[in-house]
Order: structure tokens, then C-alpha cells, then sequence
């Protein structure tokens, strides 16, 4: 398995004085991360948060970065995100950890601000 994940590019191993270490590589994060959204999305519905606040997102990414923000939308909506007003997306959903793993990933969080809030009028 460990040549497996080696040979396809997810980790890499690394030689230390205290013996071999293996490391994920930044394929091998993209590819856990696919994952767990598709483990997700395979829900019938997705779990809600338990403080029952809503995950508000919002973004300003130049139009010379349209690819990022195009990314950034089909994560949104990926994760079950509603546009609330341009560039503002919301949710109910207790997605917040794979939200933050995914802007990190994709470095996004520059562009990007997420506030919790208590109560919204759709």
C-alpha cells in the first residue's frame, strides 16, 4: 500500500536519523479532501450545527483570479452553500473544518472572510 501511495504521488517518504517518516504530499491532501466531500455529499442530508448558527462566507477575489473564485463557488456549493446576495454564500450545515481545510488548500482564505451567525432572515 505505502508503494502504492508513493507510486501515484500522495506521499512521499522521507530518510531520518530516527528512521523514515511519511509525509502527505499536496496531491495526497487534495485527493483526502475530495474524499471526504464525496463521503459527505453521500449523505442524505448533512449534519446541522449543533449551536444552530449559521456559517456565513464572504468573498472578494479580483476578476484577474476568476479561476479562484469560480473554485471557490463550486466548493460552496459543494458543501451545500446558498448565495445569499453576490459573493455572500450561507449555510446551516456543520461543514466549518473542511471549509477552512479546503480555502487553505486552494489559498483562498486571503480573499475570503466566514462569520457565525445566530439568526438570518431569508
Amino acid at each position: 500500500m505505502i508503494r502504492y501511495l508513493k507510486d501515484a504521488g500522495l506521499i512521499e517518504v522521507k530518510e531520518t536519523e530516527k528512521g523514515e517518516n511519511i509525509l502527505i504530499t499536496p496531491k495526497g491532501e487534495k485527493k483526502v479532501l475530495e474524499i471526504e466531500l464525496k463521503l459527505l455529499t453521500q449523505k442524505s442530508e448533512f449534519p446541522l450545527r449543533k449551536d444552530k448558527r449559521w456559517i456565513m462566507v464572504m468573498f472578494d477575489i479580483p476578476e484577474k483570479e476568476r479561476r479562484k473564485r469560480d473554485l471557490l463557488r463550486s466548493i460552496l456549493k459543494s458543501l451545500k452553500f446558498k448565495e445569499f446576495q453576490k459573493s455572500v454564500w450561507i449555510c446551516p450545515y456543520d461543514v466549518m473544518d473542511l471549509l477552512e481545510r479546503y480555502l487553505k488548500f486552494y489559498a483562498l482564505k486571503k480573499f475570503t472572510k466566514i462569520f457565525l451567525i445566530k439568526e438570518i432572515s431569508l
